[in-house]
This record gives structure tokens, sequence and C-alpha cells, in this order.
């Protein structure tokens, strides 16, 4: 004698196989008392990508800078950690050229 049948679509005992982590993602944003600039995802095609000095430089040339004259936003100081992407020395010209007349020290800090 049967006293259950399952009527579905699907087969109830068909497995469905999702990788048990997410993809990580890097972003970077900027958080000043004007509000929040970002958040910038860095993608290459459909894949989340790590941080390079190309990758940053490129943020910070075509996103940041962008961002910042569109704002007309003036006398802004940027902070940033010593990561490796963040200290290559093509990447002060940059800085330099974005935020004038500050001074910029090899540690990735613009006074």
């Amino acid at each position: 004698m049967q006293k259950f049948r399952y009527w579905a679509e699907r087969n109830p005992r068909e497995l469905e196989e999702r990788p048990l982590h997410t993809p990580p993602v890097t972003v970077w944003c900027a958080v000043a008392v004007f509000g929040v600039i970002g958040p910038y995802v860095y993608w290459e095609g459909d894949t989340t990508v790590t941080v390079t000095d190309d990758r940053y430089v490129q943020m910070l040339d075509a996103f940041l800078r962008p961002k910042l004259d569109d704002e007309f936003i003036e006398n802004v100081w940027f902070n940033q950690d010593g990561a490796t992407a963040h200290t290559p020395r093509r990447l002060f010209g940059v800085l330099r050229e974005i935020f004038p007349g500050h001074l910029i020290s090899l540690r990735g800090d613009v006074k």
C-alpha cells in the first residue's frame, strides 16, 4: 500500500551543486566628510581580479579623477595604505597630477 506520492516538474532526487564559497570581490571606495565616492569593483570581463599597480593607476585615472572633477571637489587630502600596488613610483606621478601642491611620501600618503 502506498501512502505518499510526490508530483513535481523536477526530479526530487536530483542534486544541485553549488560552490562552497562565493568568489572574492575587490572593491575600492573613498569616504569623506562630503560623502562616498565609489564603489569601484575590480572586474575584467565577468571575473573579479586582484589589484595590481596597473589596475590601481587605471582606477585613479579613469574613475577617481573624473569623480573629483565632476563634483568640483577641492582641498582634498588623499591617504592610502602601503600595499604593494599602492607604492610604485609612476603612481605618485598620477597622484601629483590629481592632488597638486601636496607632499607625497614613498609610504603612499599625500600630505
